[in-house]
């Protein structure tokens, strides 16, 4: 099964790492900068997984918005939010909103990929071996291992 993916992350540079990693994993993969874009992708998709960030242009309330928006969902998908306000306020407001999962960033790309085979019941090895190792990116990513039990 082909599983689509929503990313929502105001961050270009964000997005595009991301979008190319999961691609990579075979994910079909649609961006958005924002609430207005999401909305516009999950009315013509259904997705799998959606990953956002919390706090968006706007603000954390255009990402709590998204967040709202995407659990609102007929077929609902798993949400992993991640974001750089890592309180513990901030992180339960979200699992009580319905986030399935809370990162903080940086996001380590194989702790992503981690996640998201967790939620997708994927085995970790399909997604984790389209990690390009020998990516600059990817080695910067990957020394910043922040895991939340």
């Amino acid at each position: 099964m082909v599983h689509r993916v929503l990313l929502v992350d105001d961050e270009e540079a964000v997005l595009d790492v991301f979008r190319a990693l999961l691609t990579r994993s075979n994910f079909v993969v649609d961006c958005a900068r924002n609430l207005s874009e999401a909305e516009t992708h999950l009315i013509t998709h259904q997705y799998s997984l959606a990953v956002l960030d919390l706090s968006l242009a706007h603000g954390e309330a255009e990402g709590i918005s998204v967040l709202d928006y995407v659990v609102r969902q007929p077929a609902r998908p798993k949400v992993v939010v991640w974001s750089g306000y890592t309180s513990q306020d901030v992180k339960e407001k979200t699992l009580v909103r319905g986030a399935d999962v809370f990162l903080p960033k940086p996001v380590v790309i194989r702790t992503l990929l981690g996640v998201i085979s967790g939620l997708l019941e994927s085995p970790a090895h399909q997604v984790s071996e389209a990690l390009p190792q020998s990516s600059s990116i990817a080695r910067g990513m990957q020394s910043q291992v922040h895991v939340v039990s």
